[in-house]
């Protein structure tokens, strides 16, 4: 996890944690309400709950970290890491 929040910071994105409590309601209610462009699921209590609202919103993206537990995504976490060249680009940043 602690790779892809660092990686959304490098980008100045934002990351919007859910607890791996959340139901179907609170994550989808999370995801719309900060207009999230992409949804990366980790170790989950309850991967119905996560996989319900990915299949609800196609326009997702969806990332599945490399748990048993994580719901069925478009992408995997280490396929990506595998294929990604790393940046030579190194972002300014703001206060």
């Amino acid at each position: 996890w602690f790779i892809c929040d660092l990686a959304m910071m490098l980008g100045d994105y934002v990351s919007v944690p859910i607890f791996p409590t959340a139901g179907a309601d609170t994550i989808e209610y999370c995801v719309t309400h900060s207009e999230s462009k992409a949804l990366i699921g980790g170790k989950l209590d309850d991967p119905a709950a996560t996989q319900q609202v990915i299949d609800a919103m196609p326009e997702l993206i969806s990332i599945a970290l490399p748990y048993d537990s994580a719901p069925q995504c478009q992408y995997q976490f280490n396929a990506l890491i595998a294929d990604a060249v790393p940046s030579e680009e190194r972002p300014q940043h703001y206060d």
